[in-house]
C-alpha cells in the first residue's frame, strides 16, 4: 500500500533534497511541499488525512515542535527533519515517529520508513485480531463485533448480551465460553459470575463498584474481588 507524505520546510533547497530522496524510496510518495505550517495544515485539513509528515523544526511564525499536536491530528506519523540535535528530547516528548538530521541521507530515510511500515503492519494485524463475528438470531446470520468498542458482556440465562458503542448484541452462548475465547485479550476481565468488562472502558473503581465510560455501573462479585483488586493494585501508580 502506497504511503503518502508531505514535506514542511522553510528552506527550498532542503525540500528539494528530501523530496528527491523520498522519490527514490519504494512505496512512498510526496503529495505536497510547503514552506510553512499554516499552508500545510490547510492542505491536510482539506484532504482529511496524510500518512506521513516530514517537518522542519526551526521555522518562522510556528515551529515544528509547537505545531506537533496540530499536525498529528491529521497524520499517522510525524517525522522531524532538522539540522540540530538539541531537539531530540522534545521530539520524543511529542511522540514523533522519527528524527532525521540534515543533511539527510537516503539510508536514514529508508531506515525510518521501515520502522513506519512495521508500525503500520502491527497496527493492521492488531485491528484484524480485534474483529470477530457473533451468531445472530437466524441460522446463517452474523454480526461484526470490534472488541475494543465493547463495554461489557452480560450473561442472561442461555445467552449473553454484549454492550458496545454501536448498541447491544445478543448471541446464544455462555459467558464461560466467551471468556475462554477472549482469554488472550488481557483487557477483558470477568468481575462476577454474570459480567465481564473491557478494562479499557473502566472510568472509575470505587470499592466494589465499577463505572464504565458509558456510565454503566457494575458490582464486583464477592468471589472475584480479591483477584480484581490485585489486578488494579498492580496497575496503580504510586508516589
Amino acid at each position: 500500500m502506497e504511503i503518502w507524505s508531505i514535506i514542511i520546510d522553510d528552506e527550498p533547497h532542503a525540500i528539494a533534497e528530501l523530496s528527491d530522496i523520498v522519490a527514490r524510496v519504494p512505496g512512498i510518495s510526496v503529495s505536497g511541499e510547503f514552506d510553512n505550517v499554516s499552508e500545510a495544515l490547510a492542505f491536510v485539513k482539506e484532504i482529511g488525512h496524510i500518512d506521513v509528515i516530514f517537518c522542519d523544526i526551526q521555522m518562522p511564525k510556528l515551529n515544528g515542535l509547537a505545531a506537533a499536536e496540530l499536525l498529528k491530528a491529521y497524520c499517522d506519523h510525524l517525522i522531524y527533519v532538522t539540522a540540530y540535535r538539541d531537539y531530540a528530547f522534545e521530539a520524543f516528548n511529542v511522540h514523533a515517529s522519527g528524527y532525521l538530521l540534515k543533511p539527510v541521507s537516503t539510508e536514514a530515510v529508508v531506515n525510518t520508513m521501515l520502522k513506519v511500515v512495521q508500525k503500520r503492519s502491527r497496527h493492521s494485524e492488531q485491528q484484524s485480531e480485534e474483529l470477530v463475528f457473533i451468531k445472530g438470531g437466524h441460522k446463517n446470520s452474523f454480526s461484526k463485533l470490534v472488541l475494543r468498542e465493547v463495554y461489557a458482556i452480560e450473561a442472561m440465562a442461555n445467552y449473553v448480551t454484549i454492550r458496545s458503542t454501536d448498541g447491544e448484541h445478543v448471541t446464544y452462548m455462555s459467558l464461560k465460553s466467551v471468556a475462554e475465547q477472549l482469554r488472550k485479550y488481557e483487557n477483558f476481565y470477568r468481575i462476577s459470575k454474570s459480567v465481564m468488562v473491557n478494562m479499557d472502558h473502566v472510568k472509575t473503581v470505587d470499592g466494589h463498584m465499577i463505572r464504565l465510560t458509558n456510565d454503566q455501573v457494575y458490582t464486583v462479585g464477592e468471589t472475584h474481588r480479591s483477584a480484581f483488586h490485585e489486578f488494579v493494585r498492580k496497575r496503580t501508580l504510586r508516589p
